[in-house]
């Protein structure tokens, strides 16, 4: 919640989706003054049984207020698997690797 006066806010959601998983993420900011804002959303499916939704919200009460959002869902490409697995990786191994760089912010 931006509240104050030139208050800054950056919100950064990582989302991994498993065997079965089902993800459902409301994010929201809310700009009562002005200020700047981004609500940043990322999932990863890493099977084919997972769902991911994302649902970003914006509220602005304040015309000054600047707020803004991205939202997005992939998967890992082949050719990242492919070159990890090249250099010695189990696909497993290449996953986790490529997960855990995802989850990093």
């Amino acid at each position: 919640m931006l509240l104050g006066q030139n208050s800054q806010g950056i919100v950064r959601l990582r989302l991994v989706g498993k065997k079965n998983s089902q993800i459902k993420a409301i994010s929201k900011i809310f700009a009562k003054a002005t200020g700047k804002g981004h609500l940043d959303c990322q999932g990863l499916l890493i099977d084919k049984t997972a769902k991911i939704s994302l649902t970003p919200e914006l509220v602005c009460q304040n015309k000054n207020a600047q707020i803004t959002h991205e939202a997005s869902i992939g998967k890992i490409s082949e050719e990242e698997l492919n070159y990890l697995r090249m250099r010695g990786l189990t696909e497993k191994e290449a996953i986790d690797l490529i997960v855990t760089g995802f989850l990093k912010i």
